[in-house]
């Protein structure tokens, strides 16, 4: 199985790759990300084992190299986003641009492949803060 993970990079990409390198039906990993955030952890301690993962630094509004990348795996791992900073008011347009359109950059990809798999993940970021206690059925 071949898998590529966008976002890779990020905190949970990294754990996410930490865990599918183990799998011995895995034989191929593409990380693809910006590293806009300076995460370069999964190259330095991340204790992955070289051979597995491919690094590729692009955006996800590059619809031609994401086709290219999406040919060659069977299952993608979308955690790429820009994350809420207080930046991000100020700079809604690109949070918008890559959000949700490099989301539909990777999905019309995505639709023109064979991959068999398409795992969206999120975190609660994309909620925003909130004014009321979080509970369990929130």
């Amino acid at each position: 199985m071949k898998i590529l993970v966008t976002g890779g990079a990020g905190y949970i990409g990294t754990e996410l790759i930490r865990r599918l390198v183990d799998i011995p039906e895995v034989e191929k990993i593409i990380l693809y990300d910006n590293l806009s955030r300076g995460n370069y952890n999964i190259f330095l301690h991340s204790g992955i084992k070289r051979g597995k993962v491919k690094f590729v630094k692009g955006e996800l509004l590059d619809s031609r190299t994401l086709k290219n990348i999406v040919k060659q795996v069977d299952v993608v791992y979308h955690l790429a986003a820009r994350v809420s900073t207080p930046l991000s008011n100020e700079s809604s347009h690109l949070f918008e641009q890559v959000n949700h359109w490099g989301t539909a950059e990777l999905v019309y990809a995505v639709e023109e492949s064979d991959v068999k798999k398409f795992i969206y993940l999120s975190s609660a970021s994309v909620y925003g803060a909130s004014s009321e206690e979080m509970t369990l059925d929130s």
